[in-house]
């Protein structure tokens, strides 16, 4: 088991995290306030979800599983 990767795969994992909350907050604003900014703030944090979320899981994986 490769302790750097999986240690990296975690702190991206919690970038994940991070972009999560503030996509769901931003998002929410910007539903009940009609502000576009809001919006696009939201849907650059929900690209953000899905990358930092895909890295963090390979590279776990990648940790565990890869020699």
């Amino acid at each position: 088991m490769d302790k750097i990767k999986l240690a990296n795969g975690i702190m991206y994992i919690s970038m994940a995290l991070l972009f999560i909350f503030t996509a769901a907050l931003s998002l929410s604003k910007g539903f009940t306030s009609e502000n576009n900014l809001f919006l696009i703030v939201g849907g650059i944090c929900i690209v953000g979800i899905f990358y930092f979320g895909y890295k963090g899981m390979t590279s776990i994986l990648d940790a565990f599983f890869k020699k």
